[in-house]
C-alpha cells in the first residue's frame, strides 16, 4: 500500500467549511448597509469593500457579526420561530465573517 500524498490543511468555517469557497461577496456587503445600524467608519469600511476591494479587518468583521446577530433576533425569525429569507441570509452572513481567533 502506498503512502497518502498529504493535502495542504484548508482553514475551515464554524461548520467545517473549506474556508477558501467562503468568502464576503460585495452583494453581502450591501445588504448589509440596507439592513444593519452601522456607524460611520465601518459604513465607509463596507463602501471601501464594495468599490476597490479593500479587505475587512477582523475587528470590522467582529463589530458586523454582532450587528448581523442582533438584527437576526429582531427580524430573523417568523412567529413560529422558524428563519425568515432574511434571517436565513442573516445566519449565512455570521458564518462568513466568523474570525477564527485560534493559532495560526
Amino acid at each position: 500500500m502506498r503512502p497518502r500524498a498529504f493535502a495542504p490543511q484548508l482553514k475551515r468555517d464554524p461548520l467545517g467549511r473549506p474556508h477558501e469557497l467562503m468568502s464576503l461577496k460585495p452583494a453581502d456587503a450591501e445588504f448589509m448597509l440596507r439592513i444593519l445600524p452601522v456607524r460611520e467608519t465601518l459604513r465607509q469600511r463596507l463602501e471601501d469593500f464594495i468599490s476597490l476591494g479593500l479587505p475587512l479587518m477582523d475587528g470590522d468583521k467582529g463589530e458586523l457579526r454582532d450587528l448581523v446577530a442582533d438584527q437576526l433576533v429582531r427580524q430573523g425569525f417568523d412567529k413560529n420561530y422558524d428563519l425568515t429569507p432574511v434571517g436565513q441570509r442573516l445566519e449565512d452572513l455570521i458564518d462568513l465573517l466568523f474570525v477564527d481567533k485560534g493559532a495560526a
